[in-house]
């Protein structure tokens, strides 16, 4: 289970990041897990909204700490030794600093994908 545990604002892109952790005994798929602000569900923040691409497995008690500027998704090692996925959501402008409502996780409960008929082999 993923878990928002810390937000930090900053005047620029760079400077603010969401610190995320797997609080679950199993381990979890980033992709599809979503971040959106309160405003954004009532439709007054256009912009409160980030869906997580990255294919990376997060294990039980590893951090995702998502950065708002530029860069490339990562692990790195923390300064306790632990390993950390360093994301971004690659905006030029902040978008915490003035978000002082609820954010909120969402993770996927379901997909649906239509299923490809195999090929009629014909034998001769």
């Amino acid at each position: 289970m993923i878990r928002i545990v810390g937000v930090q604002r900053g005047e620029t892109a760079g400077q603010e990041f969401i610190v995320l952790q797997n609080q679950g005994a199993m381990r979890v798929l980033l992709r599809g897990h979503v971040l959106m602000t309160e405003g954004k569900i009532a439709g007054i923040d256009p912009q409160g909204f980030y869906a997580f691409p990255d294919e990376e497995f997060i294990g039980p008690g590893a951090f995702v700490v998502l950065g708002t500027g530029v860069g490339r998704s990562r692990w790195c090692a923390m300064e306790d030794g632990r390993y950390a996925l360093r994301a971004f959501m690659g905006a030029s402008e902040p978008k915490w600093n003035l978000c002082f409502e609820p954010i909120h996780i969402l993770n996927v409960q379901h997909s649906y994908a239509e299923r490809k008929l195999a090929p009629v082999l014909v034998g001769s």
